[in-house]
């Protein structure tokens, strides 16, 4: 608004300066309002750039192969999961099992695990631990002690050297030394 405008319509000096006071605060708060919009287009405009270059990146990728593959790979992984779970749990009961055949005396659990079947035909509790052992291993101990240690007689203890008479072990000793003395020269 321009004051000869106002000076045509025939308003004084005082209250031409009122209206362009008010008029100037008007347009600085539009301002004000357009500098902060003119902010706000900026920075939407370079998120709008950044995500373009962004989507780049991704130019050529399917995402529903992408999304596809996660899941198959996810379906792997609990797949190896509960496979390696299983091995742990049957290792588990595979050695619980030897250790409770060998506290009921077996020889050779794994031996006696074999003619029985495998760790498969044996039953466990819900704890893991082998239930009814003497019941399997009756059979086997009527029809193969050998395979148990109660049964097997006590072996001789060896101490390496060989268990002869005492006698003449002195000149023994001295025909020894004897011989050693006249091969290394020092008779």
């Amino acid at each position: 608004m321009k004051t000869e405008f106002l000076k045509e319509l025939g308003l004084s000096q005082e209250v031409i300066d009122k209206v362009m006071a008010e008029n100037g605060k008007d347009i600085a708060a539009e301002q004000a309002k357009t500098t902060g919009k003119v902010g706000e287009l900026a920075t939407a405009n370079q998120m709008i750039k950044d995500l373009q270059e962004a989507a780049k990146k991704f130019d050529g990728v399917d995402v529903e192969k992408l999304k596809g593959d996660i899941t198959a790979l996810q379906t792997k992984y609990d797949t190896d999961v509960a496979a390696e779970k299983a091995k742990a749990d049957n290792l588990q009961k595979e050695y619980g099992l030897k250790d409770a055949l060998k506290a009921a005396g077996v020889a050779d659990p794994d031996y006696l695990i074999f003619k029985h079947g495998g760790v498969e035909k044996f039953a466990f509790g819900s704890d893991g631990k082998a239930i009814g052992l003497d019941d399997i291993t009756k059979p086997y101990r009527e029809s193969s002690p050998h395979l148990f240690t109660e049964s097997r007689p006590a072996a001789p203890a060896k101490t390496g050297m060989r268990q002869t008479g005492t006698e003449m072990v002195n000149e023994r000793k001295d025909e020894a030394n004897n011989a050693f003395r006249s091969l290394f020269g020092k008779e």
